[in-house]
């Protein structure tokens, strides 16, 4: 996690660099274990392939971190809109007091504190559980169900339904 953490640019290099440096010590250590036990073809041609291997092993090592720390930042973006979405309608029900929205708040902080305390927690051990998606299936059913009143409320309505399609 580290690494992800990292601008792009310092972990790809971070990942080249320490990638390269442990094929150089293991080819040093190789190389010391046989230093006069080898013609100087074979080692002049042991370096060259040594060389080349590690490069191409830090090369992929360093692409393979850069998919990931994508895909990373891809999981931060959704996760940021995901909890501005929650917030926003969060405060405009406030503005709405009815029995419908004041349910559909609670829901909304039963999800965040589930996913907070529960689902977190738990990520490393798990897949995501079931019972975190029951619920925000729920809240949008609730959305559903929401007797309106008022113009600004079938809006908000409208909008919350365009999600659990």
């Amino acid at each position: 996690m580290f690494l992800l953490e990292l601008p792009l640019v310092m972990g790809f290099l971070i990942a080249v660099l320490t990638t390269a440096a442990f094929t150089s010590i293991l080819f040093l250590i190789v190389h010391g274990f046989l230093r006069n036990k080898r013609p100087k073809t074979t080692r002049t041609f042991a370096q060259q392939m040594a060389l080349r291997i590690g490069t191409l092993h830090a090369l992929i090592i360093a692409l393979v971190f850069g998919v990931i720390a994508s895909e990373y930042m891809d999981l931060e973006k959704a996760l940021d809109i995901e909890a501005t979405s929650i917030g926003s309608l969060y405060t405009v029900l406030t503005t709405i007091q009815a029995d419908d929205t004041a349910k559909i708040r609670n829901q909304l902080i039963h999800y965040l504190k589930n996913i907070t305390d529960t689902e977190w927690k738990q990520i490393t051990k798990r897949p995501l559980g079931k019972s975190t998606g029951q619920i925000i299936f729920e809240i949008l059913r609730n959305m559903q169900n929401w007797q309106t009143s008022q113009l600004h409320e079938e809006k908000i309505k409208k909008l919350c339904n365009g999600y659990g399609t």
